[in-house]
Parts: structure tokens; sequence; C-alpha cells
């Protein structure tokens, strides 16, 4: 047992100890039970007394200002869960009596808590006698419940304790239309007051009904799913790709995250296979029955006792039952559950499971296999992986549809504006759920997949939502996709083009061609562009993280303008990044470190941030903007130590597309070197060592400055105002 708190509190955080670790583990969720510590009975007298003299002795004060004996003389309260093991008996009525033997004749009725009991009580119903007779011998057979009449049960419950409402929820059974759990909870009409136990409490506060076959792919960890973890569709991703994501979504600064290398990922996605592989081995069928539990407050449960209600002489509904169930259909008796051979169930179960393993074995290998691959194609696989992976999860276990999988079920939905009240948006997916209804199991739209490619159609990938999932990563979320996606498209888009411009230069239509040469090269240099300001954007952020000791990052507020700006680039239709976006960023920012670190607002920003660069050696047209900005960033004599950024990898792509046409156009830098100014009209002041360069030189103001503010800038001009412009505006 650990001396003191700190001790306990360290060893419940452990998880933290390792770079990148958030949370426990799936596999280490088990070692909370580890935390737990015995207390020796000879300790337990003068622990208990201990705690009695420091509860009455506190004191707090009330609304009026009195001091009042809160915590005075506290109860001490044991806990026992998952008792059935203990007290399960051939009857109800044999539990309940071992139940009295053991525990309220033991225990002072004064002292128990019996609003705080509660009482599972259930049955299972299973096949005694074998089905069909199999050349192996007798053959096993699954009850499966029937989902229609999941409804039926619930509007019966609910007239049994009408005034409790039930909140219902089905869980559908791997992917099949025809079979689900179900389960519903009490909720209360009124708000608790726990000072006053006298307030009823409901009789029954929950119902499941749910298949034991799922017992098959479960382990002993609560909230498993096999193939669940959010971090396997990165295996479609090749390593750099994946450790570009991994910086991404930690702000470009955080650990390295061991989930996210590719050789772990790979054991994961082997591990969870070899578990499939295992549970549906042929000659290991077992029969699988279902279940049904109601969980009662004790107290109800031993009013019913004491009048006899579970005497099995008196009440046939509480002692043992068995029936013959005909396999063949019958109008007359109706049953709630499906009687299936557990061969045929399985054999649906785990072909639907190969669907998706198979395709998903081609995306990963292909990714570790084919360096030639380009990012856009392995982008399409990552999220036609990222679709599969959660199919594959849905049809081995029994599961709710949740909010942030609409896309994968539905095809049209509407959520709240959030900026505009009582206005609502329109969201498109891909709408498998209703394959589901209309068949009994999922068949992806044709529309929606590239067969021949092999992943998800492009142009159904731009159009669809993809909200964050909690089971998956930063990185996987909206602005990420949208950005990612736009990025597919426009390399898709300029092969076409440059195909078609590559076959109107062998006809002879020159004119037409130029035309399309000409888009090629704005759309290359506006993609470029954005790549850019979004690069410039993210590092601006990071040195911002770290303008405050470590200690004090949550008093760091976001800059506002910063946030704007980066969303405002993801966008189709982005916003270029100027000097005044950079001028407007630092003048919030000065606002908010002035306040938060030297203790009071400043009214004015001092004039030397941003930190601007004073003039370039030259002047046009030898050394105009354009050619500045194509010189420092993509054309430098010497390679830099930072020549492998997004953007300059983005640059580099597109100069490879343009080599099918550049016999009949010239170098794509020609043309690019005379563009890129327009619209990249601020950067980095760097070098071929340095990216970022800061002023560092000593008795000026910048001495002893936190990064952020020594960052230096190029623009074509800047003349700051007076009066901030969104001052003047807001």
């Amino acid at each position: 047992m650990p001396q003191t708190y700190e001790i306990a509190y360290a060893k419940s955080r452990s998880f933290q100890e390792r770079p990148g670790n958030k949370r426990w583990r799936a596999e280490d969720e088990s070692r909370s039970l580890h935390l737990q510590y015995a207390i020796p009975t000879q300790y337990l007298m003068p622990f208990w007394q201990s705690v009695l003299k420091n509860a009455n002795s506190l004191q707090i004060l009330n609304q009026s200002g009195e001091p009042v004996p809160y915590f005075k003389n506290p109860r001490l309260l044991f806990q026992s869960h998952d008792l059935k093991n203990a007290f399960s008996r051939e009857t109800l009525q044999e539990a309940l009596g071992l139940f009295q033997e053991t525990v309220l004749q033991v225990l002072d009725p004064v002292h128990l808590d019996i609003r705080s009991c509660w009482l599972d009580i259930g049955f299972r119903d299973h096949a005694t006698c074998s089905g069909p007779q199999a050349p192996s011998g007798p053959e096993p057979c699954t009850l499966l419940w029937k989902s229609r009449c999941h409804d039926h049960l619930h509007e019966k419950l609910s007239q049994v304790n009408p005034s409790t409402p039930l909140e219902a929820d089905y869980f559908q059974g791997f992917l099949l239309r025809d079979i689900a759990d179900y389960q519903s909870k009490a909720t209360s009409i009124r708000a608790s007051n726990p000072g006053r136990r006298e307030q009823g409490d409901p009789g029954i506060i929950r119902f499941k009904a749910y298949n034991c076959i799922k017992e098959q792919v479960s382990v002993m960890f609560n909230s498993y799913n096999i193939f669940g973890s959010g971090y396997l569709p990165l295996l479609a991703l090749n390593e750099d790709m994946i450790k570009s994501l991994s910086s991404m979504s930690e702000g470009g600064h955080g650990a390295p995250v061991t989930q996210m290398s590719r050789c772990s990922l790979l054991k994961a996605w082997k591990a969870n296979k070899r578990h499939v592989r295992a549970i549906s081995d042929t000659k290991s069928r077992t029969s699988y029955g279902i279940r049904k539990e109601m969980t009662f407050r004790l107290d109800t449960i031993l009013t019913m006792w004491d009048r006899g209600y579970f005497d099995p002489s008196l009440s046939p509904h509480v002692g043992r039952l068995s029936w013959s169930a005909s396999l063949m259909s019958n109008t007359a008796n109706h049953h709630p559950f499906w009687i299936v051979p557990t061969r045929d169930i399985n054999c649906l179960i785990f072909a639907q499971a190969a669907r998706y393993i198979v395709p998903l074995d081609y995306l990963f290998l292909q990714a570790s296999r084919s360096p030639t691959y380009s990012p856009p194609r392995l982008i399409l696989a990552f999220y036609t992986a990222q679709l599969f992976c959660r199919l594959l999860m849905h049809c081995l276990n029994s599961e709710r549809r949740f909010l942030y999988d609409n896309w994968i079920w539905q095809s049209r939905w509407a959520v709240k504006n959030g900026q505009k009240r009582r206005s609502k948006l329109e969201r498109r997916g891909l709408g498998i759920g209703d394959s589901v209804i209309t068949s009994g199991m999922p068949w992806i739209p044709q529309h929606c997949m590239d067969w021949s490619g092999g992943h998800i159609a492009l142009e159904t990938l731009v159009q669809i939502y993809l909200p964050r999932n909690p089971v998956h990563i930063r990185f996987i979320h909206q602005p990420n996709v949208q950005f990612t996606a736009n990025k597919v498209s426009v390399e898709h888009c300029l092969q076409q083009w440059v195909q078609e411009a590559r076959l109107e230069f062998g006809r002879g239509h020159r004119q037409r061609a130029e035309e399309l040469v000409e888009s090629i090269t704005r759309l290359a240099v506006e993609e470029v562009a954005r790549a850019y300001h979004l690069h410039m954007l993210s590092k601006v952020q990071q040195y911002w993280s770290r303008i405050l000791p470590q200690k004090k990052l949550n008093a760091l507020p976001h800059i506002r303008h910063l946030r704007q700006s980066q969303e405002e680039s993801v966008t189709e239709v982005g916003r270029i990044v100027t000097a005044q976006t950079i001028w407007e960023i630092y003048d919030e920012a000065w606002r908010i470190y002035s306040d938060v670190h030297l203790g009071s607002p400043s009214e004015q920003t001092p004039a030397e941030i941003p930190c601007w660069k004073a003039a370039r050696k030259l002047l046009p047209p030898a050394d105009g903007w354009s050619e500045f900005v194509f010189r420092r960033l993509f054309g430098r004599p010497d390679q830099p130590t930072w020549n492998g950024l997004a953007f300059l990898k983005l640059y580099r792509r597109f100069v490879e597309i343009w080599e099918a046409i550049q016999e009949h156009t010239g170098p794509f830098d020609a043309r690019f070197r005379r563009m890129i100014g327009h619209f990249i009209l601020v950067t980095f002041n760097s070098d071929r060592t340095k990216e970022i360069g800061t002023n560092c030189n000593s008795g000026t103001w910048y001495e002893n400055q936190p990064s952020f503010f020594r960052i230096q800038f190029w623009a074509p001009y800047f003349s700051p105002p007076v009066v901030m412009l969104y001052r003047m505006y807001n």
C-alpha cells in the first residue's frame, strides 16, 4: 500500500511517463485493478477512527457565514459488485435464500443503505437439444434476438412501469438488419437530491436483451472491440506521411507517439487477424443462447420475495422452463429469436469480415511495398481504409450507431449551424445504411467507389463530411479531411489537364493547349502558395505555444486571428496571407502576452513587431518580389536543410507532372517564378541552415524577448496603419 497520496496518484498516472501516451492502452486497461489496495482488518478500526476525527472537526461556512460541521458522523460504505457467481442457484427463490443467510442475517439493517443496493434478475435461453445431424455429429445451434421484436419489448416494459420513462438503445448485430441487442435505462423526471434519500428512486433502472454469441469475440477488458483501434487506417500511408500527420496533429512539436509507428501498427493489425483466425476455426463450434436481464432495486425484490412472488410452486415464470421449437417456419408459435446453426451464422459473420480484411491487407501492403505511389493515391487509400476498418469493427460486434459515423450510414443529414442561429447545415455521406435496410446487410453503393482504382471515388470524397471520431487521433478531423481531399482533387485535375494539353499540342490546336497550360500553371501556383500559408501559420502557432513556461501553457489563450487565418487557408477559396494578416496576428498576440505574462494589458503594440526586414538588395525588374520569393524558397543554388517541407514536396510533384508537356511549353519554373509572388505576399527570413530567421541583435528591443516576437518576415511593402482595420470595423 502506498505511504502517501502522491505515490498512489503517480502510480495511477504512470502511463504518462512514456512520451506520447495520453491514456491507458486497451491492453493495459486491467492495470487499474492493481491500483486497489486492501486494508488489513487489524488496521481498519484505527483507520476509520482517524477519518471520523477529522470529519467531525472540519467545518465549512454556510450561506449566512456560520460554521457548520457538514461532514459530522460519516458512515463507512462498503461496496460489492458482480456477486452473481457467489449467489447463483437453480431458482431465484434459492438464490435469495442464500443471500439472506449470507448477508441480511449478518449485517445490521440499520447500517445497510437498501436504496443503493441493486439486483440483476434474468434468464438465458439456449438450445438443450441439438439441431439437424451433421456428418461429424450433432449440429450446434445459436439463438439470436430478432431486431423487430425489440420495439414490442420496449413498449411492454414501458407499460409495466409507466411512472419512469425508459430510454432505449439498439445495438445492431454483425451489420445484419434482422439481428440486434437491446438496452433501456430509466430516466429521471426530476432533479436528483442525494441529501434526501427518502426521495423515491425507480424500482427498475435497466433492462438488457443480448446475444451470447458476442462472447466469442470478447475479452475480459471492458470497452473492448476487435479491430476497434483508430490508428489502424494509418497503415494505408507510407512512413513519411504517418510522421507528417503525427506532427500536424501535435502542432509540429509534440512528443513522438509510439502507437503511430508503422511497426507497432502492423503488429496490432496482425494480432487482430490472429484473433479472428482463431475464433473462426470450424472445429471449435458451440451452441450460443440469448439473455435477458433486468436490474431491480433490492428493497423492491425483497418485498416481492416476502410476498411469495418467486416461489416456483406459486408462479410458473420463475423456475426452469423448457419447450420444443420447430426449425421450420410456423405462424402459430412466434418466437422473438432466430434459431440458426452455429456453422451458418459463423460462416456469414466471418465471410463479412473477410470482405474488409482482404482489401485492407492489399491497401496496407501497397503502401509499404510501393514507394512510388503518389501521396494523393495514398490519401485516397487512407480514407478507404478508414471506412473499411469501421465496417470491419461493426461486422464482428454488436454496436450502436454513433453520430460521428453518420458519414458511413446516412446519405444526407442536417446539423445545427453554429454560426447562424435557427439555421441548419446539410451534411452528405455514403448512405450504406440504406443498403442494410433493403438487402439485410451492407453493400457499398456503386457510385461511391472507384473500383478500378480500389478506393473511394474522388468525387464522393470531396463531398462527404467526416466529423472527428473519438476513437481516432486528432488529425482525422474535418479541416484536415477537407485540405487533403482538395489536395487529391487538385493533383487529379492537374494530371487530367496535362494529358488533355498534350493531346491538343499533338493535334496542332495550340491556342486551346495554351489555355490549358495557363490554367495548369495558375492552379499549381495557388496550391503551392496555400501549402506555404498553412506551413507558415502552423510555425507561428508553434512559436506562440512556447511563449510561456510549460507549467503555464493552459493560461495562454489562442490567437483568434491566427486560428481564423488557418481555417480560411484550408477552404476551397482560401484567403491569401498578407503582411496585414501578420500584423493583426501580432497585434492580438502582444495584447494577450502583456495581459497574461506582464500582468497588465498594453494599449499600443510596440512598433518593433512584427519584425520586418528593411529592404531587398536589388530593385525590380532584376529583383522583383516574385523572383525574390522563388529564389529564397524554391530555387536556392545550395540545397537547404529544410528541403523536406510539405510545400516544397508539393512543388516538386507539380514539376514532375509538368514534364509530360515540357517539350511544348518549356520548363515549369519559367512560368512558376513569374506568378508565385502574386500569391505568396509574406515569407519568413530564411537561409540555407534556418528556415525561420530571428532577430538576435544585442542592444535592441528584441533582446530578451520571446522568440515569437523576434521572427523576421519579408513582404513586398507594408505600412502599418495607425488604427487597426479590424478595430475600425468592429
